[in-house]
This record gives structure tokens, sequence and C-alpha cells, in this order.
């Protein structure tokens, strides 16, 4: 949702920046310059939750992983417990 509300905002901003340069009012330009601030805010804000989102996904992959590991070689010590046995 915050790239998409990124992408309307740098839209909004080359619309309000051409309205701009053809009708000559100051007010659209400070509307453009706004926009793209707001754009560049979105996209900063959705990379940060992107990195966070990945990296919490990561770490629980590894402790999965890591549970599964200890599983299987639990497992296989008691196997060969047995056959000791």
């Amino acid at each position: 949702m915050l790239s998409r509300s990124g992408g309307v905002a740098v839209v909004v901003a080359i619309a309000a920046r051409i309205a701009s340069s053809l009708t000559g009012l100051e007010a659209l330009a400070i509307v453009s310059l706004v926009a793209w601030c707001a754009g560049l805010v979105s996209y900063v804000a959705y990379f940060v939750l992107y990195v966070r989102i990945t990296r919490r996904a990561l770490r629980e992959f590894a402790q999965l992983a890591e549970a599964s590991r200890h599983q299987h070689l639990t497992r296989e010590y008691q196997r060969y417990l047995l056959d000791v046995g």
C-alpha cells in the first residue's frame, strides 16, 4: 500500500508540475514539491518495512531449519542407539 501511495504521489507531482508550467501558478509548483516529498517519504517507509519483514522472515526460517535439524539428529541418534543395543 505504501508503494502504491508513493506512486500516486509521484504522478500527482508530475501532473502538478506540468500544470504549473502551463498556467504559471506558483501554488501548483508548491503542490508538486509537497507531492514529491510525500512520494519520497512513502518509498522510504515502504523500503524500511520491506527490509524489516524480510529479516523477520529469514530469522524465522533459520529457526525452523534449526529445529528441524535438531529433530532429525535426535531421530538419527535414537536409531543408532536402537541398532547398537
